[in-house]
């Protein structure tokens, strides 16, 4: 991720010999980076390209890509969007650079997680749209700034495109429906904690798990330096006092460390440029131990319980896990 364009394109080069290869762009704030116009265009240079996804929620970057494969003469490239910002226009619209007309053909759209049906029959409107030579519908503007709307609930921009709460709301309510089982990682907001308490008390069947590094830290701690980045980020000291009322009431069924270890390389981007993740393992216990139980926030046997029984619990009562 922090090589240089020349490095970046030489492994693509590498790989393209072993296979065809999709170009993704993706945003930064989830782990992308910028990519200036003189990438795409050496990378639409590869023969064994196949198509590029675009998913850098900017209207330059994506106009960025399109340039380079309309300038590069090529008409085997297809072009997808990934902008839930833009996804609609994205589809409908035709660029015309010096005389190339091209458009993007369809995309990996992050509504499909839940919206699978509406989204390949939207798709099928488009194009069969778009085929006619009809003109484009008032209603269809109104319909792409609902989409980008409702993305915002789904990827939570306004809070880094972390998981935001809105998301397990809903998870619980189809739960409720169907009764099936339903476990939540890595929850680290209050929101979250009180969706999950309120489910509980309502006969949902749920449980959730939180990371080490939620009940110690909070946003107050962070540094500029790459092991302070993880996927959801440390929140607010609010967050974490909710977090750990909900170890001690027990919403919370258990302390999960999410252990992602990397390289010192991979590390050293600081905030912005560092990979997402943190390591766990090793220090969990001894961290949570002296933090939480040595300071009576939590008593040693309801610590015990949260730590180790009840993970066991559910993951063989509940999931028929079987240990090895």
């Amino acid at each position: 991720k922090n090589d240089s364009v020349e490095a970046m394109l030489e492994h693509c080069k590498a790989v393209s010999e072993v296979m065809p290869i999709i170009g993704f762009y993706l945003q930064p704030s989830v782990g992308g980076r910028i990519l200036p116009y003189e990438f795409w265009r050496e990378f639409t240079k590869i023969e064994n390209v196949l198509a590029i996804k675009m998913a850098p929620f900017n209207r330059y970057c994506t106009f960025d890509v399109v340039r380079a494969v309309a300038e590069s003469g090529r008409d085997d490239i297809t072009l997808y969007t990934g902008n839930d910002d833009n996804l609609l226009l994205d589809l409908l619209t035709e660029y015309d650079i010096n005389g190339k007309k091209l458009r993007i053909k369809g995309g990996l759209l992050g509504h499909w997680s839940a919206w699978t049906k509406k989204a390949v029959e939207l798709l099928d409107e488009l194009h069969a749209l778009i085929d006619s030579g009809a003109p484009v519908p008032r209603e269809l503007l109104t319909r792409a700034v609902k989409i980008t709307d409702c993305n915002a609930a789904f990827f939570d921009p306004a809070h880094g495109f972390a998981v935001p709460a809105d998301l397990i709301k809903r998870d619980l309510e189809m739960v409720a429906e169907t009764g099936c089982k339903y476990h939540v990682c890595h929850i680290s907001t209050r929101e979250s904690v009180e969706l999950i308490r309120q489910a509980k008390k309502n006969g949902v069947d749920v449980t959730c798990e939180t990371g080490p590094h939620y009940l110690i830290l909070d946003d107050s701690d962070l540094k500029e330096e790459g092991r302070f980045k993880m996927n959801p980020p440390l929140r607010s000291k609010a967050d974490k006092e909710a977090l750990i009322e909900g170890i001690i009431d027990g919403t919370i069924d258990m302390i999960a460390t999410d252990h992602a270890p990397h390289s010192a390389d991979e590390k050293s981007g600081g905030l912005e440029k560092s990979l997402n993740g943190i390591v766990g393992i090793e220090t969990a216990f001894p961290v949570l131990y002296t933090k939480l139980v040595k300071e009576n926030i939590i008593d040693k046997e309801g610590f015990t319980q949260n730590a180790a029984q009840s993970t066991e619990k559910i993951a063989t009562g509940r999931y028929g896990i079987v240990p090895a």
